[in-house]
């Protein structure tokens, strides 16, 4: 069992792990949950203007054609991005909107319990794994067996984005994201099979 393989891997140090033991957030995480929170706010605005570009170029060309009646399907289409570009623009600004992260804690053994393929883009798969710890799944990347002893038990730090579909085939960020992991105490490879989990805010 070694730790630091386990901070390496699942990317978080001491100082993350002290304050997720203690029910909270580190002060790195936090800032990394503020970048999140900016960045999918930037996609709204992103696509709300784009929305509005391609609703002035049909405009542009139903102009152009000086027969509005002969396009019907770009009014339409006139009509929609207007409505969701306005919409996307009026929620980013106006709209209070926050990410709901909740901190959340499961203990027991760790395995793995399969694999599938997950599509990115241009026709191209990933594989993704899923780890269990508990009554709790993860998707993560392939995991080197020397990171876990069988029937060890340990604890699971990990952050829930309430303000998501728990959905693994939406394509949209994992709702559950592992932050820390710790070693807890020596188990059986017989406790594997009876994962205990509970949770905490």
């Amino acid at each position: 069992m070694d730790d630091q393989a386990l901070r390496d891997y699942f990317k978080f140090d001491e100082a993350d792990l002290f304050a997720n033991r203690n029910g909270r957030f580190s002060d790195k995480q936090q800032k990394a949950l503020v970048k999140e929170e900016r960045k999918q706010k930037g996609i709204g605005i992103g696509c709300g203007i784009f929305s509005l570009v391609v609703a002035l170029i049909l405009i542009f060309s139903i102009i152009m054609r000086g027969a509005i009646g002969a396009s019907i399907p770009a009014v339409i289409g006139v009509v929609v991005c207007l409505g969701v570009g306005g919409y996307l623009l009026y929620a980013q600004f106006f709209m209070p909107y926050s990410v709901k992260h909740v901190l959340k804690k499961v203990k027991g053994p760790l395995k793995k319990v399969g694999a599938r393929e997950k599509y990115i883009k241009s026709n191209s798969y990933h594989t993704v794994y899923k780890l269990q710890c508990g009554n709790e799944k993860f998707d993560i990347d392939e995991l080197p067996s020397r990171l876990i002893v069988p029937g060890d038990i340990y604890a699971v730090y990990f952050k829930v984005n309430l303000n998501q579909e728990d959905n693994e085939d939406t394509g949209i960020p994992w709702v559950k994201e592992i932050l820390s992991v710790e070693w807890l105490s020596k188990g059986s490879a017989a406790q594997s099979d009876a994962p205990e989990g509970d949770e905490q805010d």
